[in-house]
């Protein structure tokens, strides 16, 4: 199946779109494909997660093609309502910075560019490894997983902790949502600042495909950081 032929569902199209003074975080939409694979191809970006993020990057439509085919599943998944990905763009010089330029005589080489991608970020249904899953089943949403990935480039700039910060505000008010938790490679300090840094809190560690992870959380009783 070609890229022409799959589509995002109404449920990742409805999620809401947040600003902060620099970024503009907006459901994830194919056209972020190319971008998302090229950050993943980055070994230091993915050094902390196991995934497909080495494999060949053949046409898109020559199949199979397991990392193309594991973002283009995420991307075409239908998530409970609230849930699913955000990409991550940088805002464009506010009007009154372009006028300063004008008035400067400098000129504006940003009209007519794309969007700069600058990662992701998810908030997807927390897996519970001892529920009993049935056909039809709805999945539990009272417990949300949140998570965040970035192109190199971004780092150290605060866009993460930035951007992660709208995502889980909007969370935290979600109905059915209890609990926000957010997984971490002991060794993945930039992560774990950026958990820190948004309010959530170490709780303890846990197996996830046979490797120790550090768990943060933050509750909806909790006051959120921001």
């Amino acid at each position: 199946m070609s890229i022409a032929d799959r589509e995002v569902p109404l449920s990742q199209q409805n999620l809401p779109t947040f600003e902060s003074e620099r970024l503009l975080v907006r459901p994830r939409v194919l056209a972020d494909l190319e971008d998302c694979l090229a950050m993943d191809r980055d070994p230091e970006v993915t050094r902390y997660i196991p995934g497909p993020w080495n494999d060949p990057q053949k046409h898109p439509n020559d199949h199979p093609n397991n990392h193309r085919d594991f973002v283009l599943g995420r991307m075409t998944a239908d998530y409970p309502a609230g849930l699913g990905y955000w990409s991550v763009v940088a805002k464009r010089e506010n009007k009154a910075r372009e006028q300063a330029r004008e008035q400067a005589g400098e000129q504006d080489n940003s009209a007519g560019q794309s969007e700069e991608f600058l990662g992701w970020i998810l908030l997807l249904a927390y897996p519970d490894e001892t529920a009993e899953v049935l056909p039809g089943k709805a999945e539990d949403t009272s417990r949300v997983e949140i998570g965040w990935r970035f192109v190199r480039a971004a780092w150290g700039k605060g866009y993460a902790s930035e951007a992660s910060a709208l995502v889980l505000k909007h969370a935290l008010a979600l109905p059915a949502v209890r609990e926000v938790v957010a997984d971490i490679d002991p060794e993945n300090s930039g992560s774990i600042r950026v958990a820190e840094k948004i309010g959530l809190v170490f709780c303890g560690e846990r197996r996830v495909d046979g490797e120790w992870v550090y768990c943060y959380h933050q509750t909806c009783d909790a006051k959120p950081a921001f």
